[in-house]
């Protein structure tokens, strides 16, 4: 995999650790859920101005990226359904309430410059009986264990995937007692399936302090899909900025 052509360097200036989007991802893999929790365990961990449903939609996945722009990792993450209505704009999009990475180089672009919430953790996708399981640890400890049972083909995506993201790009002042910025991005991951299998599906959380999804907890039943498609991320653009 080539690396994007540089306009600025980022850091280190001489030995760069990511180049400029967009980024490729030929051949993934994915296990993704989507379910529906109560809305009063996860209103706190949405900031404003976004808004979100009485019943909310969650969607979580695992994956592993074989090759990419910035090289093959494994990727865990949960995504809250959301709109966000100002007086410049009006959206509705996926906020990205936590990612897991287990690559430097993904979690550093990531973080740098779309405002992903990456933190290292270890992930996993393997068989079981007829089943795709996808497991997320981190600090020895399991978060997320996605299953999903392998009943039928799908012909396209089910739903808008990932079409809009949004995240929320935050930077410390230097002496900590500040935002130095503090801003919306907009984002679109393109995803051009291969193959797609999926039905009934399970997802299980593990309470942690440092890590709190378990407060995703479903509400309803779960279904889910096993995708291999290629991926573009596309370069991103702020739509909000936070006072």
């Amino acid at each position: 995999m080539e690396k994007s052509n540089l306009k600025i360097a980022s850091i280190p200036m001489q030995a760069p650790l990511y180049g400029a989007p967009p980024y490729i991802y030929p051949s993934a893999e994915l296990i993704q859920v989507v379910f529906n929790v109560n809305r009063n365990e996860i209103e706190s961990i949405v900031p404003n101005p976004l808004k979100i449903a009485r019943s909310p939609m969650i969607m979580a996945y695992v994956a592993f990226f074989q090759d990419s722009t910035v090289g093959p990792y494994h990727e865990a993450a949960a995504f809250v359904d959301v709109k966000l209505k100002t007086e410049k704009i009006k959206i509705r999009g996926w906020f990205c309430t936590n990612m897991f990475v287990d690559s430097d180089r993904a979690l550093t672009a990531g973080r740098e410059i779309w405002g992903f919430p990456k933190k290292l953790a270890e992930m996993s996708i393997r068989d079981k009986d007829g089943c795709k399981i996808g497991l997320l640890k981190r600090n020895g400890k399991e978060l997320m264990k996605i299953q999903v049972k392998l009943e039928h083909e799908f012909d396209e995506l089910p739903m808008e995937a990932f079409n809009n993201v949004i995240n929320l790009k935050q930077i410390l002042s230097p002496d900590g007692n500040s935002l130095e910025l503090s801003e919306f991005v907009l984002s679109s991951m393109e995803i051009k399936p291969k193959r797609m299998m999926g039905g009934s599906a399970s997802i299980e959380f593990n309470w942690s302090e440092e890590d709190p999804l378990y407060l995703f907890e479903p509400k309803t039943k779960q279904t889910g899909l096993h995708v291999l498609a290629d991926g573009i991320l596309t370069a991103g653009r702020v739509i909000h900025k936070r006072k």
